[in-house]
């Protein structure tokens, strides 16, 4: 039972981050990698299948809720897919330490930009 329930609990909260738009991918590679001991490359797989069949939800409430801008999604979808395939190729040749070392800067660099960064959103009125 308790295989079953730490790996359920991981997915609902990246599913719920997901939802809401926040990167739960990032914390379901961490979740996958540090605490499952699963090898990176297989995380990165994993958590691409998990996204594709979680994405959709989302964007469906996201759409609903009026709260996609059509010309801009669809240009940083245009250069998200370009930029993943090339990502893609390249990173299928790089070592695990390679990866593992890059993906720890990643997640230092958005912590310390969520951390020190001062919000500019505009509060709806």
């Amino acid at each position: 039972m308790k295989e079953i329930v730490l790996p359920f609990a991981a997915a609902f909260a990246c599913g719920l981050l997901i939802g809401a738009g926040v990167g739960g991918g990032t914390l379901l590679i961490f979740y996958l990698s540090m605490i499952a001991k699963m090898p990176l490359h297989q995380a990165r797989g994993l958590n691409l299948l998990y996204f594709l069949v979680c994405a959709p939800a989302a964007l469906y409430g996201h759409f609903k809720n009026r709260l996609i801008e059509l010309k801009t999604a669809s240009a940083a979808a245009l250069a998200g897919c370009l930029s993943a395939a090339l990502c893609a190729l390249f990173s299928g040749g790089l070592p695990k330490e390679t990866l593992q070392k890059a993906f720890g800067v990643l997640f230092i660099a958005v912590g310390a930009l969520e951390l020190f960064s001062k919000s500019k959103s505009k509060e709806p009125k």
